[in-house]
This record gives structure tokens, C-alpha cells and sequence, in this order.
């Protein structure tokens, strides 16, 4: 049986790798939104963007 992973990544303008999180490939991206960004020493109020898979009404504030 071979078991699937995603790795979150946030990345600086330049691509440099400022967090990394890596969860199952069955979990949301939602639900990991917060610790990717806590893996982070990103100041308060720094705009953040990423795919469709991050888009809620919960996450709009990032």
C-alpha cells in the first residue's frame, strides 16, 4: 500500500522557503492553513496568497 503526502510550502518573493508543513495527502488544505503560517516568522498583516485549495470564508483575514 503506498500512502500519499502534500508538503505546504510558503515561499518569499525570490522562492526562498520561509515554512514547510507536510500532512497527509487525504486532509484539506484549509484545515492547515493556520500551521503552515505559524511555521512562519511573517510579521503581523503580511498578505499571503495561494491556490483554490486555501480559499474559504474562514481564511479571508490572511
Amino acid at each position: 500500500m503506498r500512502f500519499g503526502y502534500k508538503k505546504h510550502t510558503i515561499t518569499d518573493e525570490q522562492g526562498m522557503i520561509l515554512g514547510l508543513v507536510t500532512t497527509k495527502a487525504s486532509v484539506n488544505e484549509i484545515s492547515n492553513l493556520e500551521e503552515v503560517l505559524e511555521s512562519t516568522d511573517l510579521p503581523a498583516g503580511t498578505r499571503v496568497s495561494g491556490d483554490k485549495g486555501y480559499q474559504s470564508e474562514k481564511m479571508q483575514p490572511y
